[in-house]
């Protein structure tokens, strides 16, 4: 029972005993004079039934207000129930409320981490940009690449990021021209520092100390680079392990030959009748897992016309296709030979072409390298 419903029902009752009380005091007292008595009681009610019904008063008067109170306990446990959906409500609005501060906290930081980023980025794109200007100034290649004939020499570079790690070199004395094309272990910056000190070694090793046979030329570079990239400090010696792979020839037009050696990359004669490819040696320039190396040349006459390709292994490992695949040896070898009677300039924009279709949609795999000379 409410608390409302127990209180309404008592003053129900307690009000109620007040009506046959009071008739029954003005009957005894006022309209028939007698003392008082359970027999007089009754005898009075004998005269006036209505006695009765006003002594009925506390029951029907105590159910009345009883069902009074007792809609009251229900508006008051409703009120209850309200009130505290209302501070249920409150505190999850302010559970929300601190969550959207924070949020809105996370966002303010998120977004200065984000503008933190882009400038970090900012300084990053421009550093490789100045760092790609000191690479195309220092090579050999890059830095010369506006005094190269177009018509005697085929130039295809797509590097994979702002810095490349492929680089060709060339060198041309009275009685040879010599042309490498090499590729430098990753990518990147740290590969661009090893185009630098590889393009510096060869022209030391050529054109100050004019060794003139390609296979002597790649153990001395071997050599160089292994002693460049072994260190010695505080905490002992240190090695590097990084190196490259090369494909160097000297052309002779005076005999009409090509003398080439390679550190893991192959050279390609081609004309329209046939397609000739050199292979190069299985050790790489540096690295120190290797000992013992041994570097071989082969010289190869050539007919006047031909098309003498040196490429990095980017040119054939470009996946792409209907399925995905790399591009592969024998495919490029057949690219070669389609273009290989059109003009320098005709062959550089059909092959860059041919090898974009092939790549469609998927991303470069690595820095593409392609030489080309027309002997």
């Amino acid at each position: 029972m409410g608390r409302y419903t127990k209180r309404y029902t008592l003053f129900g009752i307690g009000f109620g005993f007040a009506f046959p009380i009071m008739s029954l005091g003005l009957d005894m007292g006022v309209f028939h004079p007698s003392p008082f008595s359970l027999p007089n009681l009754w005898e009075i009610h004998l005269q006036n039934p209505l006695h009765f019904i006003i002594d009925s008063a506390p029951i029907f008067l105590g159910l009345a207000f009883g069902i009074a109170g007792r809609y009251l306990d229900k508006a008051s446990r409703a009120k209850d129930r309200l009130q505290a959906s209302n501070e249920e409500l409150m505190g999850k609005n302010e559970e929300i409320l601190s969550q959207t501060e924070e949020m809105m906290a996370q966002k303010e930081l998120l977004q200065a981490q984000a503008q933190q980023l882009s400038k970090t980025n900012e300084r990053m794109k421009s550093s490789l940009t100045y760092a790609r200007r000191i690479q195309r100034a220092t090579l050999t290649a890059e830095g010369q690449e506006g005094q190269v004939d177009p018509n005697s020499l085929l130039i295809y570079l797509r590097p994979k990021d702002v810095v490349c790690g492929d680089f060709y070199w060339m060198h041309e004395s009275e009685d040879y021209k010599f042309l490498a094309a090499i590729d430098c272990t990753g990518h990147g910056v740290p590969s661009a520092f090893m185009t630098i000190i590889g393009n510096n070694l060869l022209n030391n090793i050529v054109v100050n100390k004019q060794e003139i046979e390609p296979a002597k030329i790649l153990e001395q570079l071997d050599q160089q680079l292994l002693n460049t990239l072994r260190t010695e400090d505080a905490e002992g010696i240190q090695m590097i392990n990084d190196g490259m792979d090369v494909a160097i020839c000297r052309i002779s037009k005076k005999d009409h030959t090509v003398t080439f050696s390679g550190a893991k990359r192959p050279a390609v004669i081609v004309n329209p009748k046939e397609i000739s490819m050199v292979k190069g040696g299985k050790f790489p320039i540096g690295s120190f897992q290797f000992t013992n190396k041994e570097f071989f040349q082969e010289t190869i006459r050539y007919q006047s016309g031909d098309m003498l390709y040196l490429f990095t292994d980017g040119m054939t490992d470009q996946f792409g296709g209907p399925n995905n695949r790399k591009f592969l040896n024998q495919n490029f070898r057949k690219l070669l030979q389609k273009y290989c009677t059109h003009s320098l300039q005709e062959q550089r924009v059909n092959i860059d072409q041919e090898m974009r279709e092939w790549q469609g949609y998927h991303q470069q795999t690595d820095d593409m390298l392609l030489l080309g000379v027309r002997l």
